[in-house]
């Protein structure tokens, strides 16, 4: 009769044991924005020279269900960097193929990008594809900037079918400036004979001056003169010396407009 007490003990105690042990395994509860592992945004990570204009960043979309609109804000840090806006007329965001005047101007920190457009549905699709880009014109910063990658935050909302909110992951993606390249005095990241044209125009004609200081002081004198002129007309036309980094100095200027 006891080695049975003994038994039916034992066996109670491992089935609690066993009963806290499953409860303990189970998975907590997670946030709706977290449950859906397909529905994400990611921003193409994106080069560019400085004082280039049109360069395109990419937000891809990976969708588990059919999305019929989205309302983004993206934040911008580092904004310095680039200007995300053209001017009214122009739009600066691609939808769905063709130009959208769905990009709005909020701030310096901040667009508004958003569509409805219940008449072309984006179907599911298990890998990326593009959902619309935003142009960029980089600013004409220093190669002595460190930091140079503008960072893209997101946050807003798709909406499916009867106005549902979809909930996703969210990529960060950043527009990175490139290093000048010496003796590259009109910033198209070349160095040729329009270069020699360009310093000409802005020594003895009135003309632009160069957007990157350090890449038209091309003989690393740490003045934009004649001198650079003649050092780009020897190394283009009588195998003379490569252009070599600058040391002028010009102020970091904000591209964004007033």
């Amino acid at each position: 009769m006891r080695s049975k007490v003994v038994i039916l003990c034992m066996t109670g105690v491992l089935l609690l044991l066993g009963l806290n042990g499953s409860a303990n395994s189970q998975t907590p509860d997670l946030p709706a924005m977290f449950e859906v592992d397909t529905m994400e945004i990611a921003i193409v990570y994106t080069t560019a020279y400085p004082g280039t204009e049109g360069t395109w960043l990419t937000v891809w979309m990976k969708n588990s269900v059919p999305v019929l609109g989205y309302d983004f804000y993206l934040g911008i840090g580092n904004r310095d960097l680039a200007r995300f806006c053209q001017d009214d007329t122009g739009g600066c965001v691609v939808s769905n193929g063709e130009m959208s005047g769905g990009c709005e101007c909020l701030d310096e920190d901040c667009l508004n990008v958003h569509t409805w457009n219940a008449q072309i549905e984006i179907p599911p699709n298990p890998n990326y594809v593009t959902l619309f880009k935003i142009c960029a014109t980089t600013c004409c910063i220093p190669d002595s900037t460190t930091d140079r990658c503008a960072r893209i935050y997101l946050d807003g909302q798709l909406f499916g079918a009867g106005g549902s909110q979809l909930p996703f992951r969210y990529h960060q993606g950043e527009l990175c400036v490139w290093w000048s390249v010496p003796g590259d005095a009109n910033a198209d990241s070349l160095v040729t004979m329009a270069d020699v044209v360009f310093l000409t125009n802005y020594l003895f004609r009135g003309g632009t001056k160069p957007c990157v200081c350090e890449a038209a002081d091309c003989n690393g004198d740490c003045v934009i003169d004649v001198g650079d002129l003649v050092y780009l007309i020897e190394y283009l036309f009588r195998n003379g010396p490569l252009s070599v980094p600058g040391c002028v100095h010009c102020p970091h200027e904000n591209c964004w407009p007033e």
